[in-house]
């Protein structure tokens, strides 16, 4: 009979703890976005309601802890009621312009967690992220005329650096096509002038030629002929 008495315990024990696991809980951020000096309200309601056994709550920012286990309301008559409203200002370095995760804690006395996330945008103050330089700057332009001081002087040359390997020979174009016609007429008329020169001074004229050579030169075409048509009947007849 204790044993049994023992496993029915145990079993509404253990169910205890799924109806925590399983409850819905609900919670709000106010202001949802807002000054980094400006108070954060972090409202939280279970579901169930009520119950009698503890609840606590812990309230992170960036991974800060500004509220650590914050005991639900005691009735003091044995029961609790699971609501927590909680105020807290960013702390240093997590109130940088930009988004930042808000983390709420659930914990039941009996080590249950239940996690809450809420995104909080803070509207002033410097970046404390890249990503969040990237918002401000986008939202805030002129702050890069601000934050730009003036030109300074200008450093000195640097010195030579090393002589970078000589590339590939290239491909050797086509001979290229000239045209001496434009060439020349394209040479100026003065430089013209200097290489055609002075013209030269006119050479003696020659005596006439000589007579009785002529003579003789047409003579001696006569004989060859004669003597040639001779030689060339002859060895014709003979052939005959």
């Amino acid at each position: 009979m204790k044993k049994v008495i023992i496993v029915v315990l145990v079993i509404l024990f253990g169910a205890s703890f799924v109806s925590v696991a399983s409850a819905a809980t609900t919670y709000d951020i106010m202001p949802t976005s807002g000054l980094s000096t400006q108070s954060v309200l972090v409202s939280v309601r279970g579901d169930p309601f009520q119950g009698d056994y503890k609840q606590y709550m812990s309230v992170f920012i960036d991974g800060i802890m500004v509220k650590d286990r914050i005991l639900c309301v005691d009735l003091k008559n044995g029961n609790y009621r699971y609501m927590w409203d909680q105020s807290f200002v960013p702390p240093k370095g997590a109130n940088g312009f930009g988004q930042h995760r808000i983390t709420i804690w659930i914990e039941t006395e009996f080590g249950l967690r239940k996690t809450l996330y809420y995104t909080y945008t803070i509207t002033d103050g410097l970046p404390g992220t890249v990503d969040s330089w990237e918002l401000y700057i986008a939202a805030h332009p002129e702050i890069l005329t601000q934050i730009q001081g003036p030109k300074g002087d200008q450093g000195n040359t640097g010195a030579a650096g090393d002589r970078g390997a000589k590339g590939d020979t290239g491909t050797r174009g086509p001979a290229a096509q000239i045209d001496y016609n434009a060439l020349w007429l394209s040479v100026p008329p003065d430089v013209l002038a200097q290489l055609k020169g002075e013209p030269g001074t006119p050479g003696a004229q020659g005596e006439p030629a000589s007579l009785t050579l002529l003579g003789i030169g047409v003579g001696l075409g006569v004989m060859v002929s004669v003597i040639f048509t001779v030689f060339y009947a002859k060895r014709r007849e003979g052939t005959q």
